[in-house]
């Protein structure tokens, strides 16, 4: 929700500096996907689509989207507000990305045995 209300802030705090709500730039389709996201797993999750490990899943991978919107945005090296921290951005992308692999792979089968019984 606050993903959606900061995406909207900002289109609105674009318009009025820029005289543009939303100008592609790869910061703003960064905040795009995670909008998206959550959206499909409040979707999901209201209509029965998902049950509780679905969106546990759905809520652990959320966050490796928002460091792929932060971090991996910048490794692009292109846009307005790229920065150059390439070696130390991807090393930490790298880093989280193999603990939520770990966590799925730990956790999801262990929520899946329990939603069973």
């Amino acid at each position: 929700m606050f993903t959606v209300a900061g995406t909207v802030i900002d289109s609105m705090w674009a318009d009025q500096s820029w005289r543009r709500f939303w100008a592609w730039d790869p910061k703003e389709n960064g905040a795009l996907p995670i909008t998206l996201w959550c959206g499909a797993i409040f979707h999901a999750r209201s209509n029965r689509m998902i049950r509780e490990t679905g969106t546990a899943v759905g809520v652990i991978i959320g966050p490796f989207l928002v460091i792929l919107a932060w971090v991996g945005v910048n490794l692009l090296g292109i846009g307005l507000h790229s920065s150059r921290f390439t070696s130390q951005g991807a090393q930490s992308l790298l880093i989280v990305g193999v603990f939520e692999l770990l966590f799925l792979a730990i956790f999801v089968p262990l929520g899946l045995r329990r939603e069973r019984s």
